[in-house]
């Protein structure tokens, strides 16, 4: 932990056993200004539910991964995203079933 490498230690725990079974993949387009990315992307990041923002090259800004009990809650946390004021456009899909979700670093 000292020299950097080790950032934290968590329990794996089963997101169906917590009743958040339900994973929504969100493209996000935001409005260009300067320093956007990390002031919408902290906006994102904070709202319940959402599990990790990536920004990302390409036509779209942020990739957003959120976990949810159901399709209600997951579309919450959507018009939750598409209430801030920079965010253009979203588009989300539903992950059907989980082939890998792993986020270890292989060593």
């Amino acid at each position: 932990e000292k020299m950097g490498f080790i950032e934290g230690c968590y329990a794996k725990l089963n997101p169906e056993k917590l009743g958040k079974s339900f994973i929504g993949v969100t493209l996000v387009r935001a409005r260009y200004s300067p320093g956007y990315h990390e002031t919408v992307g902290e906006k994102i990041s904070k709202i319940p539910g959402v599990m990790a923002v990536y920004f990302v090259f390409g036509d779209t800004d942020f990739v957003v991964i959120s976990r949810a009990a159901n399709r209600d809650e997951l579309m919450s946390i959507v018009e939750q995203m598409m209430k801030i004021e920079e965010i253009e456009r979203t588009s989300t899909m539903i992950v059907a079933k989980v082939i890998k979700e792993d986020m270890r670093i292989q060593i």
